[in-house]
């Protein structure tokens, strides 16, 4: 059982990282769970082609969503990092809408690519957007937590005497979880 809403919080980032990464190396295998000969979709001649470019696509967008978590947790390279992760969704999901969208004879090539840009620049902004909706809340929790332990720390008063030096050697430990969890 977890004890600690910090304790939660670092199995949650574990189990979310976990499966991002899993994701991000198995995708490009996905191709190999298809018979070769199996007729493809989407302009593709076999099935194998349209999974083996869409799961490299997945794998990219996997890729760049851990960089913008590792940007969260370095100071030196957290510019760097975050625009890595941005270049790297914009480049995934340029070739995901090129590998998703046929290219057929109606338009010329250049309105085709204008419109794989113009998703990637539109992925990357709604990226951004998610991903700051993301810290602000994780944020306020976190904030929210260290109000509810300030005021743990506060009821002193309220623990009966022969019970007091138990609270402060528990309240210690969590006040030390807390600040080592939730910085």
């Amino acid at each position: 059982m977890i004890g600690t809403v910090t304790e939660f919080l670092t199995r949650k980032n574990s189990v979310f990282l976990t499966l991002i990464s899993f994701t991000a190396f198995l995708a490009p295998m996905s191709h190999l769970m298809v018979p070769t000969q199996m007729k493809g979709i989407l302009g593709f001649t076999w099935m194998s082609s349209f999974l083996y470019s869409l799961g490299w696509s997945i794998s990219v967008v996997c890729f760049g969503v851990l960089m913008n978590f590792a940007s969260n947790y370095t100071n030196e390279f957290k510019k760097f990092f975050r625009f890595l992760s941005f270049m790297m969704i914009g480049y995934a999901f340029f070739f995901m809408a090129y590998t998703l969208i046929p290219i057929k004879k109606d338009f010329p090539l250049y309105v085709y690519l204008l419109l794989f840009l113009t998703i990637s620049a539109l992925s990357v902004c709604l990226f951004y957007y998610v991903s700051e909706a993301v810290m602000y809340v994780e944020n306020r929790f976190k904030k929210a937590i260290k109000n509810i332990f300030s005021h743990i720390y506060d009821t002193k008063n309220d623990i009966k005497e022969e019970k007091q030096a138990e609270h402060e050697i528990l309240r210690g430990k969590l006040i030390q979880e807390t600040i080592e969890n939730v910085g």
